[in-house]
């Protein structure tokens, strides 16, 4: 088995100033703001990775039942003269919720080490350490024994606040003559059979440091199947195209003589035809408890290893190919990770420092976007701001575009108050629509289908083929149910005279369900304007969170006095609808009267043509001459069986009727007018007469309720606070009162917020200044 001693190589010296960057890079935090490349080492519990580590370092790390390694542990391995010495530091970047702190902190552990077999209690202090800092000082674990270690590995101490895990680092560094220059960080096992809480945590601690360019290092028992390894697994997760993994298979003593089948499955492993891996596999034979009892020396140890390999089969055939030869024992290994780790740095060095020249840049114009420190006094900072805030109101309620000191742009939010106001409104138009009363002029409604009703060539729309909104009101009314209105509503009314009591009960029937569709109207105006204010709020005084939330507090006072002023005024408007039934409008009043009897009246002759159990032919074509437009003939036209045709090659009775009507001077009449002069046929002149006043009215009231309402809403709620909100604001400033600057100071202090992210692109802005000075002292 051929070996390489890098320390003694021409690339040694130039391998050992990457390595060095890469440390004071990582001494600074720089790994925060820039992925530097690194080695990580991961596995799960058995699967050698301790073994491993004390192979390439020559020191004996931590080992214990269950998880041992709790934090990560960085190792830097540093050639050169002089005797074996160790030092250990504890390196904090997170707080106890593992977010990333401002500065990035190093404290020195203890003195140097002169003797490996110091650094495994060493290390167990260390961690110790990390995990209840700053609850209890780093020197009170200095010269704890092991047992007293043992205690932070409880329940109790993990429920009194020693972290299970933390993202904190203990990093040692290892001086030997004859070790190569590397550098990689130790991972906490990944665990299994444990809680889902814990075990998930592992992963997420494991999966954040193998990202990024980052040579994963997977220990591989090969105990086991390759299929079980959720070490390689996760691997595959964050490295898909297999070219930043590294396979180090472990325990190859544990294959029996006879296990044919498992020998040549590694051997498919170690020679890429199962699970290829771009940077392929390696294979180590690591100390067993006898001999690490022993205290072997690193050439004794590697000695030991080589024989292994050179003795048992059938790792002896595969080192025939020289290739696979290197693929063996530890210090190849170490070798070529010295050389790999080497490389990605001296490419990546150049990429770093213009991505820390294109950082600096990006953190200081978000700084310059920081506001700036007030530079006036507070009365002056929150008059302007109160102003700003009420002119802001004022538009939006008038639908208007404006420019505020917050501003750069006109803010446009005003159009889209009003919109939606006026989107509310139409759909309070239609609830009110559908209350309309539904009377249907035949004794028995139901033996009949629902005549049409006439078009109201005042609306913008048809009566019934537009309502969105399902009908609220009391159910159809046919000639005895109104019959048996007018009956119970007699008193001492003379005969032929209907009681006014009679359509007061009518009217009153529709104009009670006008309150629920009026009050979510109101409510959804105040709701609409409460949102408005709080983002407005936000808007003006979001940078002085104790103003914000003082304003904040006053304004919404303000609006609930306003909004129960407003709610007095639109009950008070629906009162004014239901008592007296009165209008002036009575030329609108009398039209709509005329229409609505003559169509009861016409209904009410043709009943014949709406039972519902008369057969109804299927559509037509009308033959003969039709009218067409200018561009040309359209097709025929489908004609509804009960509409009247427009042209027609045989003259109907109706049509002769008209004709000779319009000989004697009667011009300008239609059929239904026809119905005029057609004696009732039976004794519901007085009913179909209510029917029409009562529709008649409901069609004035409508068209006034409909206004009136939202008018309401927008002066007593809308325009109403706008116009009293910057006097009542500025009464309770109170600024003229002895006490107001003090007071007004304190209101202005600045958002914590800001002044954290402030510190923050500080803090950066200083690491990313220490990285480009660091790498400009190695001429990168």
């Amino acid at each position: 088995m051929v070996t390489t001693d890098i320390s003694s190589s021409e690339y040694a010296s130039q391998v050992r100033q990457v390595m060095t960057v890469a440390r004071k890079l990582r001494d600074i935090g720089a790994q925060v703001v820039l992925d530097i490349p690194r080695i990580a080492v991961i596995g799960g519990q058995s699967a050698g990775k301790s073994s491993l580590v004390e192979g390439v370092t020559g020191i004996r790390v931590p080992r214990a039942a269950g998880t041992c390694t709790r934090c990560p542990m960085e190792v830097n391995l540093k050639s050169g003269t002089g005797p074996w010495s160790c030092e250990i530091t504890l390196r904090f970047e997170y707080n106890q919720e593992g977010q990333p702190l401002p500065e990035v902190f190093l404290i020195p552990f203890g003195a140097p080490l002169t003797s490996p077999d110091d650094v495994e209690i060493a290390l167990m202090r260390a961690q110790a350490a990390i995990l209840n800092y700053p609850r209890i000082q780093h020197n009170d674990f200095l010269t704890k024994s092991k047992s007293e270690l043992e205690v932070y590995r409880t329940n109790d101490a993990f429920d009194n606040g020693t972290l299970k895990f933390s993202k904190n680092v203990v990093c040692v560094d290892v001086f030997d003559e004859g070790c190569p220059d590397l550098s990689f960080v130790d991972l906490p096992g990944l665990i299994q059979n444990d809680e889902r809480e814990l075990v998930d945590l592992v992963e997420d601690l494991v999966r954040s440091n193998i990202t990024g360019e980052c040579l994963i290092l997977v220990a591989i028992p090969m105990s086991d199947d390759m299929e079980n390894q959720r070490a390689m697994r996760l691997a595959r997760e964050v490295d898909s195209e297999r070219r930043r993994t590294i396979g180090v298979l472990t325990k190859p003593d544990t294959l029996t003589k006879g296990a044919t089948s498992a020998h040549q499955k590694w051997k498919d492993v170690l020679s890429g035809k199962e699970h290829p891996l771009m940077l392929g596999y390696y294979c180590v034979k690591l100390s067993d408890d006898v001999e690490r009892a022993s205290n072997l020396s690193r050439a004794q140890r590697n000695d030991a290893e080589r024989t292994f390999f050179e003795a048992k089969s059938p790792w002896t055939e595969l080192q025939a190919n020289p290739t696979l030869r290197k693929r063996f024992g530890v210090g190849n290994t170490v070798a070529d990770l010295s050389t790999q780790l080497s490389r990605l740095l001296e490419l990546a060095l150049p990429g770093l420092r213009t991505k820390a020249e294109q950082l600096l840049a990006e953190c200081k114009s978000m700084l310059a976007e920081l506001p700036r420190p007030i530079a006036v006094d507070a009365s002056t900072e929150i008059l302007t701001r109160v102003t700003d805030f009420c002119q802001h109101l004022t538009a939006t309620v008038n639908g208007l575009d404006c420019v505020t000191s917050e501003d750069s742009v006109s803010a446009t939010d005003g159009k889209t108050f009003v919109q939606q106001n006026r989107a509310t409104y139409l759909q309070f138009k239609r609830r009110i629509r559908s209350t309309a009363p539904d009377f249907r002029p035949f004794e028995d409604h139901k033996r009949y289908i629902t005549p049409s009703n006439p078009d109201d060539s005042d609306d913008d729309e048809n009566f019934y083929p537009m309502i969105s909104e399902a009908p609220q009101n009391q159910g159809p009314h046919n000639l005895y149910d109104v019959h048996r209105v007018i009956k119970s509503s007699i008193a001492w009314e003379l005969p032929n005279n209907t009681p006014f009591d009679a359509k007061r009960h009518l009217i009153n029937q529709f104009t009670c369900l006008w309150d629920a569709p009026a009050l979510e109207c109101f409510n959804a105006v105040a709701s609409r304007l409460r949102l408005n204010l709080r983002a407005s709020v936000k808007r003006h005084f979001h940078r002085f969170p104790k103003l914000q939330g003082y304003m904040f507090m006053k304004i919404m006072e303000l609006l609930s006095r306003q909004e129960a002023s407003s709610a007095v005024a639109v009950e008070m408007a629906l009162k004014l609808e239901k008592d007296p039934l009165f209008t002036q409008n009575t030329h609108y009043l009398e039209s709509c009267r005329e229409k609505w009897l003559s169509h009861y009246k016409s209904v009410r002759n043709n009943q014949d043509q709406f039972l519902s159990t008369r057969q109804v032919p299927a559509p037509q074509y009308e033959t003969g001459e039709v009218e067409t437009a200018e561009e040309g003939y359209e097709g025929p036209r489908v004609v509804h069986p009960f509409a009247p045709r427009q042209r027609s090659l045989t003259i109907t009775a109706a049509e002769r009727a008209l004709s000779a009507l319009a000989e004697l001077g009667y011009r300008n009449l239609s059929e239904k007018d026809l119905a005029r002069l057609h004696k009732a046929p039976d004794n519901f002149q007085e009913e179909l007469m209510v029917m029409a006043d009562v529709r008649a009215y409901f069609q004035v009231a409508y068209k006034r309720i409909i206004d009136h309402i939202p008018l309401t809403i927008e002066h007593s709620l809308n325009k109403g606070l706008a116009k009293s909100m910057k006097t009542s604001l500025l009464q309770q400033l109170d600024l003229d009162s002895s006490e107001a600057s003090k007071r007004l100071k304190d209101l202005l202090d600045e958002d914590p917020n800001v002044k954290t992210r402030r510190e923050q692109l500080e803090t950066r802005r200083r690491r990313l200044e220490q990285v480009l000075l660091e790498l400009q002292k190695v001429g990168v």
